[in-house]
């Protein structure tokens, strides 16, 4: 499903867009166990408690994981959550929620909404969300923290870098190979549709034209074609 919709090879589907799910909610559940709720700190006592209503609006290129991250340590914690996956991607989404209405989580608990940015904007500013969670550029970060703050609400942000891979002097040849074949490895996994691409590649000038050859050479193992 993922690899019709976002175009990920199908052997890095399997591998990652559907069984980090899984690995998500596996470690939720066991993390429940391990959670201290209650604690005395000398005359008081601490609890922890669900925050409550989560929104959860995750990106398109791991659409599966970024909601089973959200939604797993939501629910571990006792919270119902409200899910907007990017409108480019939502059909692992739906497909999820059709796997909870299975197994028998109640109505109510986990919630999806496809939309746009404005469907987006509603979930943020809405009096009974009670808590944000979003994944993604940014410029729709900044604008989820101005909508947050009117009520206030907490927000939790995982915008995008752009990482550099950064090769020293002094490397043996093999070492520098061994790191190009890493950095385009790197640019390309998931169809280069990843936060931490290391899309730049940062080399001494004088082993400038050695590193462009051997780039050269790696991004022709990688032919594009159908996933």
């Amino acid at each position: 499903l993922i690899t019709a919709e976002v175009g990920t090879p199908l052997a890095i589907s399997q591998r990652i867009q559907a069984e980090l799910p899984i690995a998500s909610f596996r470690a939720a559940a066991d993390l429940v166990g391990e959670v201290e709720w209650s604690a005395e700190l000398g005359n008081s006592l601490v609890l922890k408690e669900p925050l409550g209503v989560v929104g959860a609006i995750t990106p398109w290129n791991y659409p599966l994981h970024q909601v089973a991250a959200k939604v797993s340590a939501a629910l571990a914690a006792g919270c119902t959550v409200v899910v907007k996956p990017s409108e480019l991607a939502p059909f692992s989404a739906l497909l999820l929620a059709e796997v909870a209405d299975e197994v028998g989580l109640p109505p109510g608990v986990l919630n999806v909404v496809p939309g746009d940015g404005i469907t987006g904007e509603a979930l943020v500013a809405h009096e009974l969300v009670d808590v944000v969670s979003f994944t993604g550029s940014p410029a729709t970060g900044r604008r989820i923290g101005e909508l947050a703050a009117r009520a206030p609400k907490p927000v939790l942000l995982e915008l995008g870098g752009k990482s550099a891979s950064v090769l020293l002097d002094g490397l043996s040849e093999e070492t520098e190979q061994a790191a190009l074949a890493d950095a385009v490895k790197s640019c390309l996994l998931n169809s280069g549709q990843t936060c931490t691409a290391l899309t730049r590649l940062v080399v001494p000038r004088d082993r400038l034209d050695a590193a462009l050859s051997t780039v050269g050479d790696l991004m022709d193992q990688y032919p594009a074609g159908d996933p």
